[in-house]
């Protein structure tokens, strides 16, 4: 069976907070007293026009309005109040009305249509079928931006912020398979090991925020970036051109070289060595994203190799 967690269980507290609307005093009198007794908070008006300034305490869980206290038109303003846009109403009338009548009231939003000889007890069960419906809808919610949160978390990195592998993954799936011509920057930092164990790791996380957020700032309009491993970024753009690639690689590699720390990080200057592979291909072919961060991170190696700071360029094989 499946069991929710804590966090999405409904707590602990009454049946909820109740607001009838009916212009006979006797009828609301006896409403209200027998929610109480059901353990409601109850608040009860004459006049539609009390109803909506109430609201602003907190919206209620149902309410119950009279037909003939301007029933249909309050169900219909309460529709379009952000506070009671799901709140279930109860329309109560006299005598039972007419088909067309019902059918109109449930499309202004009603949730149910009862008469006033309706015993206490129906109208109970009627009112908590609601209140069920409600917290079920809520629950439902609830888990639905809990699983978008999940999602989100499991394609972020959580000290940067940046997207992670996972997300690197997916959005070099989609380039490759739609654009022609596609440029993949990797950076890394260099002497990372150096910073982390001559300062500490905590440093070591600021430097590593403070490059991710100069990557934010360098970045064009459609670039995509991502924290793939421990120093590790990449750059992800549409460039016409080999030489677009590299100069971007250099751009985004001059920036960290410029960058500013704060006065608490006691780091002189960062640097980047970048690699960059390019992939100039017909539209309707693709090639492996796979492939194409191998040849990255060869070009890397070599920017290393050859002293740092500085950046080297690999060009995918042409099918």
């Amino acid at each position: 069976m499946l069991e929710l967690p804590e966090s999405l269980k409904p707590t602990a507290r009454g049946p909820g907070r109740l607001i009838i609307v009916d212009r006979k005093p006797e009828r609301r009198a006896r409403l209200a007293d027998f929610f109480r007794e059901e353990g409601y908070e109850v608040l009860s008006f004459a006049n539609p026009k009390d109803l909506l300034p109430s609201i602003a305490s907190g919206p209620p869980d149902v309410v119950i309005l009279d037909v003939e206290a301007e029933g249909i038109q309050v169900c219909r303003q309460l529709r379009v109040t952000p506070t009671t846009r799901l709140t279930p109403i109860l329309l109560i009338a006299e005598q039972r009305p007419d088909e067309g009548e019902i059918v109109r009231a449930l499309t202004c939003g009603a949730d149910d249509y009862v008469e006033a000889s309706l015993s206490f007890a129906e109208l109970g069960a009627r009112v908590r079928v609601q209140m069920r419906n409600r917290q079920e809808r809520d629950l439902l919610l609830q888990a639905l931006r809990r699983g978008d949160q999940y999602k989100d978390e499991a394609h972020t990195d959580a000290l940067t912020q940046l997207p992670n592998r996972r997300a690197a993954d997916k959005e070099l799936e989609r380039l490759l398979g739609s654009s022609a011509t596609v440029a993949l920057i990797m950076f890394d930092i260099d002497h990372f090991k150096s910073i982390n164990d001559r300062f500490g790791h905590p440093v070591g996380d600021q430097v590593l925020q403070a490059l991710a957020a100069t990557l934010e700032r360098t970045a064009r309009d459609g670039d995509f970036f991502a924290r793939i491993g421990g120093e590790e970024f990449l750059v992800a753009a549409r460039v016409p051109t080999e030489q677009d690639a590299r100069a971007l690689g250099d751009r985004f590699r001059r920036a960290v070289q410029e960058m500013q720390l704060s006065r608490d990080v006691p780091v002189d200057q960062v640097t980047v060595s970048a690699g960059v592979s390019f992939w100039e291909g017909e539209p309707h072919e693709a090639c492996p994203p796979a492939d194409l961060l191998e040849l990255a991170d060869q070009a890397l190696y070599r920017a290393k190799a050859a002293g740092r700071n500085r950046v080297e360029l690999a060009r995918a094989p042409q099918a």
